[in-house]
């Protein structure tokens, strides 16, 4: 017998869990808007991600503020983030950041994932990004496995209005960046694989305007 095979044999089977998970999280509408969705979504990664230990906790995310076409200013609910902490007395500390909001609605005909062929999975945010949710927990799970666990302290923050740009987030996500001493994003990498270290930033702009 191949001695390797085991190791081989365990490794499928950790790539078929994800793949299945992958097609389980994506087949979930979880589109900014869609709150009962977002709560679907959120209770299937809590589950997932109190594997790891650590503290983990649900927060309110403050409303977005929105101009209606009459000009006058709405708060919209939106769904709440994921808070999973662990060793936060150790430094350095690593802050991993991803969202589980698409931008796909509830309407919209894109609803389930589906192989493209054998090397490759379409579906709503398998890219963007619950294939990131995906490799966060599968490589957190690998590094808790790992002597070097008890070395390091990591805070993951999962936000439901990433698609919006974080608009109720953001004071989450500034407080758990303060928090960490470095930090990664599980948002898609480049086509070639590499990673991203610096990305332009976007403004959105609302105009009321009153005269004749």
């Amino acid at each position: 017998m191949d001695p390797y095979q085991p190791i081989l044999d365990s490794i499928d089977q950790q790539h078929q869990c994800m793949c299945d998970r992958l097609v389980n999280w994506a087949n979930l509408n979880s589109f900014t808007g869609n709150l009962l969705g977002l709560d679907r979504q959120h209770a299937a990664l809590k589950e997932a991600f109190t594997e790891l230990g650590g503290t983990i906790r649900s927060l309110e995310v403050a409303p977005q503020q929105v101009v209606e076409a009459d000009g006058k200013v709405s708060a919209r609910p939106l769904g709440k983030a994921i808070s999973v902490i662990k060793r936060p007395q150790i430094r350095p500390r690593v802050f991993l950041g991803i969202h589980m909001d698409t931008v796909y609605a509830a309407d919209h005909p894109f609803q389930q994932a589906s192989l493209i062929d054998e090397n490759c999975l379409g579906g709503p945010g398998v890219a963007d990004a619950k294939g990131g949710l995906v490799v966060l927990l599968g490589a957190l799970a690998a590094f808790e496995r790992s002597p070097m666990a008890a070395r390091l302290g990591w805070e993951v923050l999962i936000n439901p209005d990433e698609e919006i740009a974080s608009a109720g987030s953001k004071s989450l996500l500034h407080e758990a960046a303060a928090r960490n001493d470095l930090g990664l994003v599980f948002e898609p990498s480049l086509p070639d694989g590499k990673l991203i270290g610096a990305r332009k930033g976007s403004g959105n702009f609302a105009v009321v305007v009153h005269g004749r």
